[in-house]
């Protein structure tokens, strides 16, 4: 009698075992019946909303963070039209990125960022400064319209595209594009933090660019000590946001950083004070 309740106790919790890590294997990769409900649910939709397009179903994956599965839609005739789909483990639709991805163009923004990121390193990452290019990046400035049209906006600059304006799989000049909308944002350690020295390395990274014949629109300068052995960092910098190409020339150089040194300062007070009042 006792072997016999052991078997059935043994029983239960080998089913409750089972069925605990039933639920932790679906929670962490999904299950096929969903699976197969998301795939349905993708291909309908596809035919419903998108017909006469050549999209098709590239994969169906499941995403353990909010337990929904994804599936990735391409185009054999377009790569700038890939979007995705979210589908709930009942089958039901719940984001289309057709919109946001295609419709307004950040899969053609992305690739064309993607293209001056490229760009850049071939002088970005080279050890060709006097002093520590300690970061260096660049991006276009593309941005949607209703952002741009946001008067509230105010850190897009006036040469910004209007995303939408792209147009989807053009084939545009990259270096044309990075002297229209460009924006170089590089940080230099150096053991000198003047605006003299800005100035100077200012136009070095201006001679290796154009040596390169890799142009920007704009730049935001960051010129600052190195950490001390503590890991600290002197308060004492020279910050500039949006300093224009074209005023990166020898003649009167240290004076027009300083000015625009001044207005950055002026405008992180500003900043500052807002977040404050907040």
């Amino acid at each position: 009698m006792n072997r016999k309740i052991y078997k059935g106790v043994a029983l239960v919790l080998a089913l409750i075992l089972l069925a605990g890590l039933g639920w932790f294997a679906n929670g962490l990769l999904g299950n096929p019946i969903s699976k197969a409900l998301a795939q349905k649910t993708a291909q309908v939709h596809l035919a419903e909303t998108y017909p006469n397009t050549d999209y098709r179903i590239e994969s169906v994956g499941y995403s353990f963070k909010d337990g929904r599965y994804i599936a990735h839609i391409t185009s054999p005739s377009s790569a700038d039209s890939a979007f995705s789909l979210k589908i709930n483990h009942r089958g039901r639709l719940i984001w289309d990125s057709y919109a946001s991805r295609v419709l307004n163009r950040w899969n053609t923004a992305m690739r064309l960022e993607d293209a001056y990121r490229i760009l850049l390193d071939t002088v970005l990452k080279e050890d060709a400064f006097s002093d520590r290019l300690d970061i260096a990046f660049g991006t276009l400035e593309i941005h949607e319209r209703q952002d741009i049209e946001d008067p509230l906006a105010t850190d897009i600059p006036a040469y910004a595209l209007v995303a939408e304006d792209l147009i989807l799989d053009h084939a545009y000049d990259i270096k044309a594009l990075s002297a229209q909308i460009g924006h170089l944002v590089v940080y230099f350690e150096s053991e000198t933090v003047t605006n003299a020295r800005a100035a100077e390395l200012l136009l070095e990274l201006k001679a290796q660019m154009d040596k390169a014949n890799v142009p920007f629109r704009a730049i935001d300068f960051h010129l600052e000590f190195p950490r001390s052995e503590d890991g600290q960092r002197s308060d004492v910098r020279v910050d500039m946001e949006n300093f224009p190409y074209e005023e990166i020339y020898a003649e009167g150089m240290e004076e027009r950083v300083a000015h625009a040194a001044k207005v950055t300062q002026e405008h992180y007070a500003k900043m500052d004070a807002q977040k404050f009042k907040s």
